[in-house]
């Protein structure tokens, strides 16, 4: 099915970041840099599942502003 989403999670800690549709790697992510933090950005993102690499191209801040601004077609990202 061309329309099954996939939930997106976004997080950027300091200068380390992570995208990624599995809720157990962003948890080792977390574990491996939670010292020291200065910043953090978080968001999760359902997105369709066929629309995911062109979603991993962007830099989290890029996906951010994409969300906020409602992008829910691959076509709207460029």
């Amino acid at each position: 099915n061309i329309n099954m989403k996939i939930k997106l999670y976004c997080l950027k800690i300091n200068e380390n970041e992570i995208k990624t549709t599995d809720y157990k790697e962003l948890g080792k992510f977390v574990r491996r840099n939670r010292k020291d933090i200065k910043e953090i950005l978080y968001f999760s993102w359902e997105i369709p599942k066929n629309k995911l690499e062109r979603a991993l191209e962007y830099s989290i801040e890029e996906l951010y502003e994409l969300k906020k601004k409602g992008v829910t077609n691959a076509k709207e990202y460029s």
